[in-house]
C-alpha cells in the first residue's frame, strides 16, 4: 500500500520576510527598488504641492475707486455723528482701507468667531457682508443695555436676546450707507440671516471681486475694525451715476467758465468810429515812385476776405470785402481777440 501523502504546512522558517523581498529585486536588477524610490519621491513631492490662486484683477478703475473713496469718506463722517447721538457717547470712525479682494480672500481673512450679517441691498444684485467683530458686538450691546460700552474679551456666539439687540445697530448703520447714495439712487436693504464663521457664507464664486471697506471704530476704550464688503458687478448702477454726475459737473463748470456779457446802457448814445483796413500789401520803392493818379494796384483775392475792422484805433473784428446793394460792406466773419 502507498502511504497517503498529507499536505504540507508552511513553517515559521519558510516565511519570506521584506528583507529578503529587497534582495531578490536587487538580484534582479535593481528595477523595482528605483520605482519604488521614485514613487515615494513623487508622494513627498505631492504632499507640499498647494492649489495655486490666481489674482483676480480688480473691475473698478482708479478714478472709480477714488470717486467711491470721497463718497465713502462723508458716509463715515456721518455714521460717527449717528452713532455718537444713538449711544450718547463719543464714537470715532476712520477708514483703515477701501480695496478689491476676491471674496473666499476676504471670508478666510475674517476672525472666527465673528459676527456677519448678510443682507441685500435692493435693486442691487448679489449679497453683502457687515463683518463686526464680537468685542465690538459685545460693546455695543453692553451700551444698548445702559452699560459704559465695556469691552469683553469672552469670545463666544451671541444669544438670540443680544443679536436682537445688536440688529438695532447694524440697520442704523446700513441705513446711513443707503442714505448716503439716496442723492443718486434710491437702495432698498434686505436683511437675510447672520453667520459666526466666515467659512460658511456662501453666496458668490471664491474668485468674485469684492470691494471691502474697513472701518476702525473707537468707543470708549475699544478700538476694533468693521468691514463692509459689496459685490463689484452690483455696484455698476451707482458707478454709472457717479460718472453721469462727473460729466453734469464739468459741463456746469465750463458754462460758468464762460462769462455772459452785460451791456450798460450809459453807453447806448455814445458814438465810435468804426474803420476797415486791408492787410499790408508789399511794393517796391521804384513802384511806390512810378504811381500816379489813375494807376490800378492788383492784389490777391484772398486778402478780400482779410479786412480788418477797426473800433476807434482797437482791431476788433475780421471780414471780407464785398457789396451791399450800391455800397461796400464788410461781412464780419470773426472776433480778433485781444
Amino acid at each position: 500500500m502507498t502511504k497517503q501523502e498529507t499536505p504540507r504546512t508552511a513553517s515559521t522558517s519558510e516565511v519570506v520576510s521584506q528583507s529578503e523581498i529587497e534582495n531578490l529585486l536587487a538580484m534582479v536588477g535593481g528595477e523595482g527598488a528605483d520605482l519604488t524610490a521614485l514613487g515615494n519621491q513623487d508622494n513627498s513631492e505631492s504632499a507640499h504641492v498647494h492649489r495655486y490662486e490666481f489674482p483676480s484683477a480688480s473691475s473698478l478703475t482708479t478714478i472709480e475707486l477714488r470717486k467711491l473713496r470721497v463718497r465713502h469718506e462723508e458716509f463715515i463722517q456721518t455714521l460717527a455723528s449717528r452713532l455718537s447721538l444713538h449711544f450718547r457717547l463719543e464714537v470715532n470712525l476712520q477708514m483703515l482701507r477701501l480695496d478689491t479682494v476676491p471674496f473666499r480672500q476676504f471670508v478666510d481673512g475674517l476672525n472666527n468667531p465673528t459676527h456677519i450679517d448678510i443682507f441685500k441691498l435692493e435693486p442691487f444684485r448679489g449679497v453683502c457682508l457687515l463683518d463686526i467683530p464680537l468685542r465690538l458686538a459685545m460693546c455695543i450691546i453692553d451700551r444698548e443695555l445702559g452699560g459704559t460700552a465695556r469691552a469683553s474679551d469672552d469670545a463666544r456666539e451671541l444669544s438670540k436676546m443680544e443679536e436682537r439687540l445688536l440688529h438695532r445697530v447694524v440697520e442704523v448703520i446700513i441705513g446711513e450707507w443707503c442714505a448716503a447714495w439716496a442723492s443718486t439712487m434710491e437702495l432698498r436693504p434686505v436683511m437675510l440671516r447672520t453667520e459666526n464663521n466666515g467659512r460658511f457664507v456662501q453666496g458668490h464664486q471664491p474668485h468674485t471681486s469684492m470691494l471691502v471697506l474697513g472701518i476702525e471704530a473707537r468707543i470708549g476704550l475699544l478700538v476694533e475694525q468693521m468691514q463692509f464688503a459689496f459685490p463689484c458687478n452690483a455696484l455698476e448702477p451707482i458707478l454709472i451715476k457717479l460718472n453721469q454726475e462727473a460729466e453734469m459737473l464739468d459741463d456746469n463748470e465750463e458754462a460758468k467758465r464762460v462769462v455772459p456779457t452785460h451791456w450798460n446802457p450809459e453807453f447806448n448814445e455814445m458814438g465810435l468810429r468804426i474803420s476797415a483796413d486791408l492787410p499790408d500789401l508789399e511794393l517796391s520803392a521804384r513802384e511806390l515812385g512810378d504811381l500816379k493818379p489813375g494807376d490800378v494796384i492788383p492784389f490777391n483775392a484772398d486778402l478780400a476776405k482779410k479786412i480788418q475792422i477797426y473800433l476807434e484805433a482797437s482791431p476788433k473784428f475780421v471780414g471780407t470785402l464785398g457789396v451791399s446793394g450800391k455800397q461796400l460792406a464788410v461781412q464780419i466773419s470773426q472776433n480778433i481777440k485781444t
